[in-house]
């Protein structure tokens, strides 16, 4: 296994297995050199091994999270003009049902509304209805959907220019400060 990650080319093994450099020790002698890392070389000190796999994987992998943490998520997206891959040519029909499918029209409206996120009312009741106690442990019986988010951002204390529930499945918050001040309630 370990060969086969050596050998292969996929960047993230190659990144995996390449070892963190040594640091340059000064001998009592004036000469530098690197410290070995490895148990029972080097002379006398800490006996620290290399780090594992696993342990590098677990660094970047954090390091990705707060990359992603810090930074505001844009997304792109792509359509396909044709079969043939030419340029130049549009198939006028499939562009619109890329369009229509892909939920742009949408996004344009909710966009020029000024409404960065949105949820479904039953994710959004699932993940923030213990910040209600009308919604909190269940939301009352025959009590609409969309009403029950109306109380959960009420009792959150949102302004209501900060939100809009929807007329058929779906709430949404004009900031991302508004979604991170739920989830720090919420982790409250």
């Amino acid at each position: 296994l370990v060969t086969m990650m050596i050998t292969s080319s996929v960047p993230l093994f190659e990144q995996l297995l390449i070892p963190e450099p040594e640091p340059e020790v000064k001998s009592a002698s004036g000469a530098s050199g690197t410290r070995s890392r490895a148990i029972g070389q080097g002379s006398g000190g800490s006996k620290k091994r290399a780090p594992t796999m696993a342990q590098q994987f677990k660094k970047q992998v954090l390091h990705l999270m707060e990359t992603l943490g810090a930074t505001e998520p844009h997304f792109i997206r792509c359509l396909k003009p044709n079969e043939e891959k030419k340029e130049n040519l549009w198939d006028e029909k499939r562009m619109h049902e890329q369009i229509v499918f892909n939920g742009i029209p949408e996004n344009i409206r909710i966009a020029q509304a000024g409404f960065v996120w949105r949820l479904s009312w039953e994710n959004f009741i699932s993940r923030y209805k213990l910040l209600s106690p009308r919604t909190w442990p269940n939301v009352a019986e025959g009590c609409p959907l969309d009403k029950a988010c109306e109380f959960i951002c009420e009792d959150a204390e949102i302004e209501s220019f900060q939100y809009a529930v929807g007329h058929r499945s779906k709430i949404f918050i004009k900031e991302h400060s508004v979604v991170d001040e739920l989830e720090k309630k919420r982790k409250a």
